[in-house]
């Protein structure tokens, strides 16, 4: 590509900004005229390319012009994507990969018993794939000239963390058996999510949106999003118990936070204060 990222980052930054404020403006409970519709070309995404930066930097300024050139109000945000295992990859597990370009990931378990959780101690947050992602975002920061957004990793919820960590039924069990180390598990899960979001807000400052999935647009500290796959494993009372006061832990560090969770603990929105379950 003839074109730098810079220079695409900069022949559509203005449309960024627009969309930006627009979509500013709807979480204002302002009307925008329409509801703000998403549409993003997949097929240019720099997500989930493993061991090759130089395509994810060509990727991302194909990303960029494609996205801001289709109606709607997607922004493109960089989003390197290492998969759902890099939160957890800091605590050392081996990271297995198989299928084309290692397009299929997984961690080995580094927890064979709940005594072992005795032991476990805060791990290094620039480790693991953590440590890839961030690179990556510094390199796009740098190749953009400070001109485009950067996510986190994949922001996983703590107990679906603690299921990379551990054999998932053994964790489920834990939650009856367990409960104190469940809980001491669950808060250094926690804090590898706090302690990486801080990390990114200090390199990146207002270019640092911690928004992974889904791809909706959250303007500059009104919240983030959170992946809870594993909430069709807990009932309500031990989501309740366990995972709700860390997420609403998380959600007042983010200044509010998207996602299934709410609907799901009857909680209000962080936006609105309403309930939504």
């Amino acid at each position: 590509m003839n074109t730098s990222l810079a220079d695409v980052c900069r022949r559509y930054r203005e449309e960024a900004l627009a969309r930006d404020a627009r979509v500013t403006r709807f979480w204002n409970g302002e009307s925008i005229g329409c509801h703000p519709v998403t549409i993003v070309p997949w097929q240019h995404s720099p997500r989930q390319i493993y061991n090759n930066p130089d395509l994810q930097m060509e990727r991302m300024a194909r990303y960029v012009e494609r996205s801001l050139t289709v109606p709607g109000e997607h922004v493109p945000i960089f989003w390197p994507d290492q998969g759902t295992i890099v939160l957890a990859s800091v605590f050392g597990g081996r990271v297995v990969s198989e299928g084309a370009a290692g397009s299929h990931q997984w961690i080995d378990p580094v927890l064979m018993s709940w005594e072992d959780v005795d032991r476990l101690e805060p791990p290094d947050l620039m480790s693991g794939l953590v440590k890839t992602e961030f690179d990556l975002c510094r390199r796009f920061y740098e190749e953009s000239e400070g001109l485009g957004w950067v996510a986190p990793p994949d922001m996983q919820g703590p107990a679906n963390m603690a299921c990379f960590l551990m054999d998932s039924s053994e964790f489920l069990m834990g939650l009856y058996t367990e409960p104190e180390r469940v809980r001491k598990l669950l808060r250094l899960c926690t804090d590898v999510i706090l302690g990486v979001v801080e990390m990114y807000r200090r390199e990146f400052g207002s270019a640092f949106r911690p928004v992974t999935w889904p791809h909706i647009w959250l303007p500059e500290n009104r919240g983030g999003t959170v992946t809870q796959d594993s909430i069709p494993t807990l009932s309500p009372a031990l989501y309740r118990e366990f995972e709700a006061p860390l997420l609403q832990e998380i959600a007042g560090r983010l200044n509010g936070m998207f996602g299934t969770a709410a609907a799901r603990l009857n909680t209000p929105c962080p936006f609105c204060g309403r309930f939504t379950g």
